[in-house]
């Protein structure tokens, strides 16, 4: 019974050792102009890459800004987008530090940044407002 308990500890340690992945982006709509940056239960928020454009860059960031919008969700399949009415709200703002490669990113209605973690919604976001504005 001890060595079942001990291959168990083991096993599930391993496990937390696997990094998460994200399979893909989501995107209001079914439009990939609507990239799903964020999201929750009942809705989430979608950028409009078309307005993404570099608002500053220097030797030590460089920040992304493009209009941000509320989406409240109606349907959708919950893994390659999402349908729903899209409301704008205000901008969001993808900062990247140029010598750590560390990014966060802020939006209209939020008080603090929010750090972008590898493999995220935010960080397939960053990628493809960066490849928007031909930063990759």
């Amino acid at each position: 019974m001890r060595n079942i308990h001990h291959c168990l500890w083991i096993a599930v340690f391993l496990l937390c050792l696997v990094p998460q992945t994200c399979f893909a982006i989501m995107y209001a709509n079914g439009d990939a102009n609507y990239p799903i940056w964020n999201t929750g239960n009942r809705g989430g928020s979608a950028l409009d890459l078309s307005s993404a454009v570099i608002t500053e860059e220097n030797d030590y960031e460089m920040v992304i800004c493009a209009f941000n919008y509320t989406l409240t969700y109606t349907g959708g399949d919950g893994r390659t987008y999402e349908n729903g009415t899209l409301e704008p709200n205000g901008y969001v703002y993808f900062t990247t530090n140029c010598r750590t490669g560390k990014a966060w990113v802020i939006a209209t209605p939020m008080h603090q940044p929010m750090t972008i973690i590898p493999n995220s919604a935010e960080s397939e976001a960053l990628d493809l407002v960066k490849s928007q504005v031909g930063k990759t």
